[in-house]
């Protein structure tokens, strides 16, 4: 499913983020991905969505070196991937029901269809009473769950998440960790960066470690 060999990533040339990392993820596994804050997660991450490029190395995702990618290919792949981005990158101007939503739209996918899998979700991460309201008018935990509920709303094959619960109380962490697992119960491989000890020891997973850019 996701294969790295050899990969750096560095910027301007300089600052070398990500050192010789070799990596191989099948179909279906669920992983944490640990580390310490700016040893290369989120990086790591960013290259997997194919939002930065590796500056050496390879990386094939479902069979496909992105490094071969034509540049119009690559929305067809991220139709693939669901994101929790840490700074969640919600649209403003768009409701709650309607960043969810988006995923769908993009499919082409009738809007009664729409409709229902969208409400169906917002149940999901407890937030029926706001489908109407802008991210702005949200706290935090609340725009962390509304990108939650984007990244899965239409079962993606891959989930990558980046510190998804890390604005949330104990309650709701459970609640978004089962989903996850319902995801990955149904398929979808799942790739989680946390610094959360508590929740990777609970839930007994693979478990990579980040640690200056190497993955040790």
């Amino acid at each position: 499913m996701i294969q790295l060999f050899h990969v750096y990533k560095s910027y301007d040339g300089k600052n070398v983020v990500l050192k010789d990392v070799n990596m191989i993820i099948d179909k279906g596994e669920f992983v944490f991905l640990t580390g310490a804050s700016g040893a290369g997660k989120s990086t790591l991450l960013k290259l997997l969505f194919l939002e930065e490029m590796p500056t050496k190395g390879q990386i094939l995702i479902k069979n496909k070196n992105i490094s071969r990618l034509k540049h119009n290919s690559i929305p067809y792949l991220r139709r693939n991937i669901g994101v929790v981005f840490q700074d969640f990158k919600l649209i403003n101007s768009k409701t709650v029901f309607e960043n969810i939503a988006i995923a769908l739209e993009i499919l082409n996918l009738p809007k009664k269809i729409i409709k229902t899998r969208v409400n169906s979700m917002l149940k999901a991460v407890s937030l029926e009473h706001r489908k109407d309201y802008f991210p702005l008018n949200l706290s935090g935990g609340e725009q962390q769950r509304v990108a939650i509920a984007r990244a899965l709303i239409n079962s993606p094959a891959i989930l990558l998440a980046d510190e998804p619960t890390g604005n949330l109380d104990p309650v709701i962490t459970l609640e978004i960790m089962t989903l996850f697992e319902k995801a990955n119960n149904n398929g979808t491989t799942v790739i989680i960066a946390t610094h959360d000890d508590s929740m990777i020891k609970k839930y007994k997973k693979r478990v990579l470690n980040i640690k200056d850019g190497r993955l040790i």
